[in-house]
């Protein structure tokens, strides 16, 4: 298992658990903001175990200023976690994946993702 994440005290708790529990992993240290850095941060993983069968993309974030003191930055910094690096990953990962006949890729969003409706 390959992680990534901004959090490097946390990736390396989490390898510490994995590896306490018999299982090998990595991680990437990397901010999946930006779409820059995203083909690079993807090489990096595929370099440490080869081409995953399985990507799951966990990472959100949710900035909740007032609307009036929402940024573009924190717009942009949204999207790009939230959407554009799941679109960018699955992309690279995919084609692989579908290359070799197996794999998967996991989408995990937020409550917060669903719209809910009421009949009136």
């Amino acid at each position: 298992m390959v992680l990534v994440g901004r959090n490097t005290s946390a990736l390396s708790e989490v390898e510490a658990g994995i590896a306490g529990r018999g299982g090998r992993s990595a991680s990437v240290s990397a901010d999946l903001a930006g779409r820059q850095g995203l083909a690079a941060t993807a090489g990096r993983c595929a370099d440490i175990f080869g081409e995953p069968d399985i990507l799951v993309n966990a990472a959100g974030i949710n900035r909740r200023p007032p609307l009036g003191s929402l940024t573009l930055e924190d717009w942009d910094a949204t999207m790009g976690v939230n959407l554009t690096a799941p679109f960018v990953l699955g992309q690279r990962f995919g084609p692989s994946m579908a290359d070799r006949g197996y794999g998967r890729i996991i989408n995990i969003g937020s409550q917060q993702g669903r719209w809910k409706t009421s009949a009136v």
